[in-house]
This record gives structure tokens, C-alpha cells and sequence, in this order.
């Protein structure tokens, strides 16, 4: 994260404060799910923040009804390119005290949430 990000952020989170919105955060996963879709310079966030606002102010009836189900599809397609089965393999045959590590930090993320999982990892 680059000198300004965390003011950037702090900044927006306390306008959002005063707006009654919701915390914004910039988390990994959001990066290398932008990553991951061609993203190669920091143009690319603001494209999406502009992309948000739009869909927020101008789609948001339309995509308020939408099953929780499809929304979990939606999240999960996203998130399931981050699972490198390819690199694991490559730990396997090459260290497999790390493939273990990987392997307990994957279910422990899986099975405890993100921040807990990760601690199994350590």
C-alpha cells in the first residue's frame, strides 16, 4: 500500500460516517480479484469506484431483489480464481512443510473465517 492509501482510506471511511454509508476497506482479495481481470495500474481503482457509484445510484432497485444465493455465486466465481491449485502442487513436490502450512492456513481460513484461519498458518 503506497504512502497515501491508509489517509485515503481513513478520510473515506469518516465521509462515509457522516453519510450513514458503509466502512470501505482495501482488502487483498479485492486487489487480486482486480488483478486477476487485467488490472495493471491504480487507474484501474479508480475505474471501479467510479463503476460502484455508478451501479449503486442507478442499478441499485433493479439488483435489490436478488436471491442470496446468486450473490454468493457472484462472490464465490471472484473469489474461486484465487485458490492456486497449481501452486500447491509446485509446494508438494518441491517443500512439503510449506504445502502442510498452506493446507492448514486454507482450511483454517475455510473453516474459522479470514482472519482466525490465517492465525493457523502462523
Amino acid at each position: 500500500m503506497a504512502g497515501g492509501d491508509p489517509v485515503a482510506l481513513a478520510g473515506a471511511n469518516l465521509a462515509s460516517g457522516f453519510g450513514y454509508g458503509f466502512p470501505v476497506s482495501g482488502g487483498m482479495s479485492q486487489s487480486l480479484v482486480n488483478e486477476s481481470g487485467g488490472a495493471r495500474t491504480p487507474l484501474s481503482g479508480l475505474l471501479c469506484a467510479i463503476f460502484i457509484v455508478l451501479v449503486a445510484v442507478f442499478f441499485s432497485e433493479l439488483l435489490r431483489n436478488l436471491p442470496q444465493p446468486v450473490l454468493a455465486a457472484i462472490v464465490l466465481m471472484a473469489v474461486a480464481s484465487l485458490l492456486k491449485v497449481r501452486e500447491l502442487r509446485h509446494l508438494w513436490q518441491v517443500h512439503r512443510n510449506e504445502f502442510l502450512i498452506a493446507v492448514v492456513a486454507l482450511l483454517g481460513v475455510l473453516w474459522a473465517g479470514l482472519l482466525r484461519g490465517l492465525r493457523f498458518g502462523r
